[in-house]
């Protein structure tokens, strides 16, 4: 008897916990590092973000490339690399906590590593509430809510930046990188091409003080440039605490997702998949938001819903054909009852079903 009510106890102690605070929302490490067309030590760097992704999949990386005759180095905002105090290449900053020197590529590892174990969930969270893509304009619009998970001061700030993957362009190599010389057909990714509110971004709270669970909206519009392929840019959004500096005002979230395609789902195809793999969603319970990862091994249709208790279907993330890789879906359960949900993952080979509660 005595074990029963200690156990009701801190079933009570834990359900109240949970209800009348704030999630964690897992943190997603922002790496921005500063590269060139031009250089033979930056392909060591490039190999160590994909390192880096293909261990910790919800990292998010921004390329800036910089100096010299480099065709990607004019972008809105390039002023970013002067203010982060990226004078050599490579060198990164990882959330604007860490500033790691040119060619200490272990260290950006190590770096990525210990802010996830020291610090591994975040104060701040990014939901995309909603997006469109006009295919006839190349007009991107992309409305986000950012909520505090905690009473905070001073002045928080967000950033929305384009990023494009895949752009083929010759690279130079010294011999530790690879095969010493030019490749002219390199693939360069996580390019920087618009910080599309400057360099420094736009405040969010006013005053000093943004109270937990207050959630701030904004609203970002921006046209993909002719000469890009849209259907390999990402936007990237940050939010960071201004600090007396640039380099040293912490990001406290940063999300990602395409422009084109389906609002709540990215991919992250830098990593070898082995087999299907549908994840626990994390956290769980939770309250708005939720992260499920996923992997196919090989291109197919696929889908992945999620359903109520009673089988009706409140969101279909996707019905169609995707390529092999990892992905992510966050789930927004802001106009939903607290419950229990089911999220299915379906291919022609492969089924899967679980579980999650929304606590609200």
């Amino acid at each position: 008897m005595r074990k029963n009510i200690i156990t009701t106890l801190f079933s009570v102690l834990f359900l109240f916990t949970i209800v009348s605070g704030a999630f964690a929302s897992p943190r997603n490490v922002l790496v921005e590092y500063i590269t060139g067309t031009w250089c033979g030590n930056c392909p060591c760097g490039h190999q160590t973000v994909n390192t880096i992704t293909s261990a910790n999949p919800n990292t998010i990386i921004l390329a800036y490339h910089a100096f010299g005759t480099d065709p990607f180095r004019n972008f809105n905002g390039n002023e970013i690399v002067n203010l982060l105090g990226l004078v050599s290449t490579p060198t990164s900053v990882i959330d604007r906590n860490v500033f790691i020197g040119t060619l200490s590529y272990p260290l950006w590892i190590s770096g990525v590593e210990n802010r996830y174990s020291s610090s591994p969930d975040s104060p701040v969270d990014i939901v995309i509430t909603s997006k469109s893509f006009n295919d006839l304009t190349n007009e991107l619009t992309v409305n986000v809510n950012a909520t505090a998970l905690d009473n905070l001061t001073g002045q928080y700030k967000i950033n929305a930046v384009i990023v494009e993957d895949n752009l083929i362009y010759q690279q130079n190599f010294y011999s530790q990188c690879g095969t010493p010389g030019i490749v002219s057909n390199y693939e360069h990714d996580h390019v920087t091409r618009n910080m599309v509110n400057g360099a420094a971004g736009e405040n969010l709270n006013t005053g000093n003080n943004w109270s937990m669970n207050q959630t701030i909206s904004k609203g970002f519009q921006t046209t993909i440039d002719a000469s890009w392929i849209p259907d390999n840019c990402r936007i990237v959004l940050f939010v960071y605490k201004e600090g007396s500096t640039l380099r040293t005002s912490e990001i406290q979230q940063a999300i990602q997702e395409a422009v084109t395609g389906t609002t709540g789902i990215t991919s992250n195809n830098s990593g070898q998949v082995s087999g299907y793999e549908l994840s626990q969603n994390y956290p769980n319970p939770f309250n708005p938001t939720t992260n499920i990862k996923f992997s196919i091994p090989e291109d197919g249709n696929v889908s992945f819903k999620i359903v109520d208790i009673s089988g009706k279907e409140v969101e279909n993330y996707v019905n169609g054909f995707l390529q092999r890789g990892s992905y992510n879906v966050e789930f927004d359960g802001s106009s939903f009852a607290s419950g229990i949900y089911f999220y299915e993952l379906k291919t022609d080979n492969f089924t899967d079903r679980k579980k999650m509660m929304l606590l609200k």
